[in-house]
């Protein structure tokens, strides 16, 4: 016989497990990215990517890095440019609020 290709249940039945991870932002930064002033930039050396690892292993350092200023910044109500340093070291600058 043929296997189900749908089944009903309760919803109180489901069962499941949480995707992905959670971002912990450091408190520390989101408290730096609400008092970043215009004109001021963050440079976080505690951040740095190692740019001598092989070009894929910067590639994903970065994404994930940047992942978790992105999320600081939102914490912090700010929107954020990443620019990374030819050291590898991000730097966070705040991005003014469009004027529509």
């Amino acid at each position: 016989m043929a296997e189900e290709k749908f089944q009903i249940i309760d919803e109180s039945e489901l069962e499941f497990v949480q995707r992905g991870r959670k971002s912990n932002a450091d408190p520390e930064l989101v408290d730096a990215l609400r008092k970043l002033t215009k004109g001021k930039a963050l440079a976080l050396p505690s951040e740095k990517v190692d740019m001598s690892s092989p070009e894929k292993k910067v590639k994903s350092d970065k994404i994930r890095i940047s992942t978790n200023l992105r999320s600081a910044g939102k914490l912090a109500g700010v929107k954020i440019a990443i620019c990374w340093s030819p050291t590898g070291v991000p730097q966070i600058a705040l991005v003014p609020a469009s004027k529509k």
